[in-house]
């Protein structure tokens, strides 16, 4: 199979969640020439659906400097969050947060309003929960669920939502917290979220 007909497969497979299939694809378009970004993220998500952690990191890293060379710096810092968040699930916590800090760092100097703000919230209230703060944890989540409302992103507030509830849950007020919980899980949907967020 040619270059585009790879990758157009890869994108179908892609979209089908066929996720071997997009993963060898893509891969096999990756090995003849050099994909934009945006496939690039497809390779790294289907690394992802299938345990590939290493590549999809990969992946993302490669798409992270695409981005910045492009001048999207959003979606730069959007790669770099995801990248923090593998890290830090896996025990690499320096790594981690040298991840976190670049995409906070970009940010800033970028200076624009976006949702990665809000994404950036995530290993904040990962930080403050898992050292028991669920007062702050919840606060922060809280902050994200509305950065993701105003965006329209529906991956961020179904993330921050769900850590609303398992807060709350934990502050006492579990009534309230697993109605959150499961208005969360209710309007959870493949259609409406990413798959490596719908997974989770």
């Amino acid at each position: 199979m040619g270059t585009d007909a790879d990758l157009a497969r890869g994108r179908a497979c892609y979209a089908a969640e066929a996720w071997l299939e997009a993963f060898e694809c893509l891969s096999a378009a990756d090995g003849a020439t050099s994909m934009g970004p945006d496939d690039l993220e497809l390779l790294a998500r289907s690394a992802y659906m299938l345990g590939r952690d290493d590549e999809y990191v990969a992946g993302l890293e490669r798409a992270h400097a695409m981005w910045l060379k492009a001048g999207d710096v959003p979606r730069a810092v959007r790669c770099a969050v995801w990248i923090g968040h593998s890290m830090l699930f896996r025990g690499h916590g320096t790594r981690a947060s040298g991840w976190f800090s670049l995409g906070e760092r970009l940010l800033k100097a970028d200076g624009r309003d976006c949702v990665e703000r809000g994404y950036l919230l995530i290993p904040v209230w990962l930080s403050q929960m898992g050292g028991g703060d669920w007062q702050s944890g919840h606060a922060t989540a809280s902050e994200a669920a509305e950065v993701g409302e105003r965006f329209g992103d529906a991956d961020l507030v179904w993330l921050a939502r769900d850590e609303q509830g398992r807060a709350l849950v934990n502050l006492g007020r579990v009534r309230e917290g697993l109605r959150l919980v499961d208005e969360t899980l209710a309007r959870s949907t493949r259609r409406t979220h990413s798959p490596t967020v719908h997974s989770a």
